[in-house]
């Protein structure tokens, strides 16, 4: 299968697939299938934590107060990290996630990435799904490139980031225009979907 196959499966995918569960669920997936996208994910919260040790991904993960299942959580010996993912919903759980350790004697980080800006708490790192799409544009993954070129498209289409790459109107093509209408529907339904607050 050829980048642009797979471009094509990831991007039709979002015709269905468009809720946060479904991009944690994708996102869950490239990182047990993609080796070192793990690592970098964690990394991309927390520069400075150990991934040489052990790392154990759970995708809504029960807390043991009962009280709320974060989209991810990475345990390690030492740490753990809980990674919130929103596009939609603002119930970020400030008040819930990184209070106490989940387990005794271990440390625990939180991060939530989303496609809108968020003021979040000191002791909690905060990242936009398109700086996402950037960073990890330039990762080289190997044999596994095209995968991740793939789920980053989807995170684009599910995310309606605008395109604005080579968009300049030109007098001689209608071309920048086809650009600029594309970007002003992702716009229009993003908007007509938080009127509606949509899930």
């Amino acid at each position: 299968m050829k980048g642009a196959e797979f471009d094509q499966f990831f991007k039709t995918l979002v015709r269905r697939l468009r809720k946060e569960i479904h991009l944690s669920d994708i996102t869950y997936t490239a990182i047990e299938v993609i080796p070192g996208f793990k690592e970098d994910f964690i990394h991309y919260f927390f520069p400075a934590l150990d991934t040489n040790e052990e790392i154990e991904v759970t995708r809504e993960f029960a807390l043991a107060s009962g009280d709320g299942q974060p989209d991810f959580v990475f345990s390690a010996e030492s740490w753990d990290l809980i990674v919130e993912n929103k596009i939609w919903d603002r119930n970020y759980h400030f008040h819930q996630y990184g209070k106490a350790p989940l387990e005794p004697g271990k440390l625990v980080y939180v991060g939530l990435i989303a496609n809108h800006a968020v003021s979040v708490p000191s002791t909690w790192q905060f990242r936009h799904w398109s700086a996402f799409v950037d960073n990890f544009h330039k990762k080289n993954y190997g044999a596994f490139n095209l995968v991740l070129a793939a789920y980053l498209s989807y995170v684009k289409e599910i995310c309606t980031m605008a395109e604005f790459e080579h968009f300049t109107f030109d007098s001689n093509s209608l071309f920048a225009l086809t650009h600029f209408v594309r970007m002003l529907e992702r716009a229009l339904r993003t908007i007509k979907c938080l009127l509606r607050d949509c899930r």
